[in-house]
Formats: structure tokens, sequence, C-alpha cells
């Protein structure tokens, strides 16, 4: 099924984040374990970008594990689209200088003004030190661009170990897994049964809140067991109740036992 994002006070913080960033001309990073919803937030932001009345466009990227000051900038682009001219091969020569520079030729090209970088701490400290150079380029060449960064290790294992970023960093965010009646408003968005069902929760049925209980202590408010578990859940085409919701954490568990 189809993800839709919904609001969640993570959420709402994360907006707000960005709208902050982009007129302070900062950086903003979002930490968080895994499957806590950094990636719900980007996309949110992605999603509402051009109704924030905010400048340019913004593009989201996923990062990978590298290392080197050029590396990161150069895969960057690569994924922008920018082609694979031999200022984007890794033999490259180019300088950093040179490769920022065709950095923002393209940004100014695409009104690209926003950086959505997910799992930006899986870059290694040089590859940071160079997307700052880019962050400080484009400024300075009045062209600002915002950076909102992703990472599940805590801010001391990697932001804060590169003191160039966290000079620029307006704010960090910390986002954890849901209480309850978080879950509840994310479940019901995800498919007509859930809806239902917490309508019952909010009216105070003792079995529809007995399960809920099951299905928060089973998830933890983890947003990603909570997405398993819908999608399993909607496949079988069944009412809410514990003994459909106890199947579904059955076959969950699997993984585990297997393991």
């Amino acid at each position: 099924m189809t993800e839709e994002i919904v609001t969640t006070p993570a959420v709402e913080r994360a907006i707000e984040l960005l709208k902050e960033s982009v007129a302070t001309r900062a950086i903003g990073v979002i930490c968080g374990a895994n499957g806590s919803g950094k990636t719900f937030a980007l996309k949110a932001m992605e999603g509402r970008y051009g109704k924030l009345e905010l400048p340019g466009t913004c593009f989201r990227y996923r990062c990978c594990q590298v290392n080197g000051p050029m590396r990161g900038v150069r895969d960057l682009l690569t994924e922008i689209g920018c082609g694979r001219g031999s200022l984007l091969q890794n033999g490259s020569s180019a300088t950093l200088q040179l490769l920022v520079k065709y950095a923002l030729h393209e940004f100014r090209k695409r009104n690209i003004r926003t950086l959505l970088l997910d799992e930006a701490d899986l870059w290694g400290r040089d590859s940071l030190g160079g997307l700052i150079t880019l962050y400080d380029f484009c400024r300075e060449n009045d062209f600002p661009i915002t950076i909102i960064m992703t990472g599940v290790l805590h801010p001391d294992q990697w932001i804060k170990n590169v003191s160039a970023a966290l000079s620029r960093t307006l704010r960090i965010e910390t986002v954890g897994n849901f209480d309850a009646p978080v879950m509840l408003a994310v479940l019901q968005e995800w498919g007509e049964p859930f809806l239902a069902w917490t309508k019952l929760v909010r009216a105070g049925n003792a079995e529809a809140n007995k399960t809920a209980r099951a299905i928060h202590k089973a998830t933890n408010g983890n947003l990603r067991r909570m997405r398993y578990f819908a999608d399993l859940f909607l496949l079988q085409n069944a009412d809410v109740s514990r003994k459909s919701v106890e199947a579904i954490f059955a076959k969950m568990m699997r993984i585990g036992a297997s393991a």
C-alpha cells in the first residue's frame, strides 16, 4: 500500500525546523532511532514544500556510506541527474572547488534551494566537510541553500564531530517512537478497518482499548513496525480484533525465531 504522510507532532516539529532553517539560511538536523519516522518527516517536507511559500524547490536524497571530501557532493549531483561528465567520475582529477562551482551552476539552473539528506550520518567526516564547502560556496555567491539532515547516530557521534557543520546548525530535533494516541491517529489514516476501530477506542469500548494496548506494546510505537503490521493486517481483510491482531504479530515474530 502507498504510504500517506499524516500529521504527527514529530512531522510538525520537522516542518517548523525546515521553515526556520530556510529563514536563517541554516542547517537543520533530525536524529532518532531506526524506524522512528525520520524519513517520514523528510517526505512530509518534500510533499508540503510547494505549499509553504519557500524559495525554489527541494531535493530529497538518501545518503550512502561514503568517505572523502568530494564523494558525497559527487554522488548527490549524480542523483540529481547532472549526468556522468568527467567531473563526476570517481577517477576525475577535478578539485573540490571546481566541483562545488559545478554544483552551484546546476542548483541555479534547477532552482534547488533545499537539500533533504536522509541518513547523512553515513557520510564520513570528510564528506560532511565537503558538503559544508558546498553550502558556504552557494551562500557566498548569493544563492544560499538550506540543508536538512537526518541520522540514527547520536549527534555526538557525527554532526558534533564536524565543527564547521555544527556551527552552521540551527537546531537538532530528536524524534522517537509514538505514544498510543499518536499511534491511533496514524493507523486511522491507513485503511477503513483502522478508522472504524479507532472510533471504538475513542468511544471507550473496552475490547477495542485492549487491542490498542496490545498493538502499542507489540510495535512499541515504532513507525516502521506499525507500517509492517498495517500492511500485513490489511491483506487479511478482517475487522480489528485481538484475535486478528495477535495472528499478525505471530507472523511478525517468526523473523526473530528463525534468526
